[in-house]
């Protein structure tokens, strides 16, 4: 009897802790469209502010603007570290950044390299992240719904 309810306990504590690991295993991000057609996501930098990002699948390093930089306790970079980016405009150099904590949808990362832009202004969204500072390896975009599901499993079916 004794037996029977410690295996008893132990299915009871697998089936309880199941839900909770699938849920961190995924995450959603909501994002809009601009009006120039970018996919926009909100990005929280050193649980300061909150500001808009281009979500780039092509971008290899991250672009802030130098307002949303100060806005969350960035200071302004003496420019001994530069990343050169190719763009655009053609090849250019940033000096360097590091925000500290940087949170998408809930998804954080801590000391994310940046380009910091001050030279540029930029017309829509003036920060650019990069997907792949996103720690998935799937990320499936719902267009109608605007939003976006990151995980590390096969991706689902397309219908």
């Amino acid at each position: 009897m004794r037996v029977a309810s410690n295996i008893l306990a132990l299915v009871l504590l697998a089936l309880s802790t199941t839900p909770m690991a699938s849920a961190v295993a995924k995450h959603t991000i909501p994002f809009e469209i601009s009006e120039a057609g970018f996919l926009v996501v909100k990005m929280e930098l050193n649980d300061e502010v909150e500001v808009d990002a281009v979500l780039d699948t092509g971008a290899t390093i991250a672009l802030l603007d130098h307002t949303a930089a100060k806005a969350a306790g960035i200071e302004e970079p003496d420019g001994v570290s530069v990343v050169a980016i190719n763009g655009l405009s053609g090849v250019q150099e940033f000096p360097l950044v590091h925000i500290d904590k940087l949170d998408i949808g809930g998804i954080q990362s801590e000391t994310v390299r940046a380009a910091y832009n001050k030279k540029f202004p930029m017309d829509y969204v003036s920060n650019i992240l990069p997907a792949n500072n996103l720690p998935h390896r799937v990320l499936d975009f719902d267009f109608e719904e605007g939003r976006l599901s990151v995980y590390n499993r096969r991706p689902l079916a397309v219908w």
